[in-house]
């Protein structure tokens, strides 16, 4: 088995699990969060630069994941700010690759999940708290240089009693 057919097998092992223990299986479950929860992932590629432009692209967002965000403890939560977020959940690498950050608009409660990160893996987890029930969200970034056993890293959250 090739390392991308490993990688594949863990994915799909990975969304079969979850789809598991959701105990429910729908064509489109998505979380009753008043009517709609809005979530949007980008690969940003340096945000410090994109700050102005972004409110017009992500305003209609709950939640803003980014991947590659370039930033390091130079730069503040204040300098990244986008109007009508009030929280920015930052898990940077340096100003030269990699970083990732959610921001959570005014309406949304949630928890960052630092229990379930693994140290070697650029992720975040948040428990978002429902009306009718609390779930998780990932946003996770997989630098093009890593191997497969990225994966095996990030599944140990799975794993943990």
């Amino acid at each position: 088995m090739n390392a991308w057919s490993v990688e594949f097998n863990l994915v799909f092992q990975f969304l079969f699990f979850i789809l598991l223990l959701s105990g429910d299986i729908e064509l489109n479950p998505g979380p009753k969060y008043g009517s709609v929860l809005d979530i949007i992932h980008l690969n940003i590629r340096s945000i410090r630069n994109k700050i102005e432009d972004l409110y017009t692209i992500v305003h209609d967002f709950d939640i803003v994941c980014f991947s590659e965000t370039h930033l390091d403890n130079n730069v503040t939560n204040e300098q990244i700010n986008i109007e009508g977020f009030s929280q920015i959940i930052r898990k940077d690498r340096n100003c030269y690759g990699g970083g990732i950050a959610i921001y959570l608009s005014n309406s949304i409660q949630a928890r960052r999940r630092i229990d379930l990160e693994p140290v070697n893996v650029e992720c975040i987890w948040m428990e978002i708290e429902n009306p009718t029930s609390n779930f998780f969200l990932c946003c996770v970034y997989r630098p093009p240089t890593t191997d497969s056993t990225f994966w095996k890293n990030f599944f140990l959250v799975f794993r943990k009693k």
